[in-house]
């Protein structure tokens, strides 16, 4: 059975890459991150 993606579903997924990202990217420069965004990444 093949799973087919929509065009938001594939733009959802590219949303939360680029917002996990920003969070590594912000935790190594500046050694913080936001609390909230981090436990729904972690989610």
């Amino acid at each position: 059975m093949t799973q087919t993606y929509t065009e938001q579903d594939k733009a959802i997924a590219l949303i939360g890459i680029y917002q996990v990202a920003q969070q590594v990217y912000q935790l190594a420069t500046t050694g913080k991150t936001d609390d909230l965004a981090y436990q729904t990444s972690i989610n």
